[in-house]
């Protein structure tokens, strides 16, 4: 157990067929699959210890990146665009100095063609798409994106999120921000079953580190920070012999 719940990082044999796709062949689909990968990797490994596999699928997602973005700027899928874009944010942690490019790209994804929130019909999509609208600080379109998602969801996780829009709306600071952050965090880290949502909290992190001023360039060493006191708790703790 992390500060991140049961998150694993992915097998390395998995990582590296993601690498061999996205070097061989235009496979949008396996860009999204990608990000999520990446973002366990990365919530899963201790500090500044990511491993080399994950270190090339950054690579592989960046050097891809160009050709998804133009072969999906006209997709009409909703729930396709937001996860692409976020992929693309998982990227920017990971490798910053790209941050400019990764930016546009999902300025591209999250432009006039995706259309309404009501067209989505994943609720982790919808939930991505919130998170995207405050990293971007389009606060009116997060208003509108949480809205759609309070219809829709049955995880709980639309309320974590309305907190962190008013948060934003209202201008309560990066500080409030940041317990929104730890919000999402836990519930994220206990939901029942797992699956999804380590890309949720790569891209929460982003949003948080760029409401404090910081840039992409802050986003590992946020995530580092939080991985520390955790692993500072666990160390002193024994296990009963009986």
């Amino acid at each position: 157990m992390t500060a991140f719940g049961r998150v694993v990082c992915p097998d390395r044999r998995m990582l590296g067929r993601l690498v061999q796709i996205l070097r061989s062949r235009d496979e949008h689909p396996a860009y999204s699959v990608a990000g999520e990968a990446l973002a366990n990797a990365l919530l899963a490994s201790s500090p500044g210890e990511l491993p080399a596999e994950a270190e090339q699928l950054a690579d592989a997602m960046l050097g891809s990146l160009l050709r998804v973005t133009s072969t999906t700027a006209d997709a009409e899928d909703a729930d396709r665009r937001v996860r692409l874009a976020m992929a693309t944010a998982v990227v920017a942690a990971v490798r910053p100095h790209a941050a400019l490019a990764c930016h546009q790209a999902i300025g591209t994804w999250m432009g006039m063609g995706i259309g309404s929130p009501l067209r989505h019909q994943n609720t982790y999509a919808l939930a991505a798409r919130v998170l995207l609208s405050l990293w971007l600080d389009d606060r009116d379109a997060a208003a509108e994106a949480i809205n759609a998602l309070i219809d829709i969801d049955h995880t709980g996780i639309s309320g974590v999120l309305h907190d962190w829009v008013v948060a934003r709306l209202q201008g309560h600071g990066a500080e409030r921000e940041s317990r929104c952050f730890e919000a999402l965090r836990l519930s994220v880290a206990f939901a029942p079953g797992g699956g999804d949502g380590a890309a949720l909290v790569v891209l929460g992190a982003a949003v948080v580190v760029r409401r404090q001023g910081r840039t992409m360039r802050d986003v590992r060493a946020f995530i580092d920070a939080v991985h520390t006191p955790a692993r500072r708790e666990e160390s002193p703790r024994r296990v009963a012999v009986h």
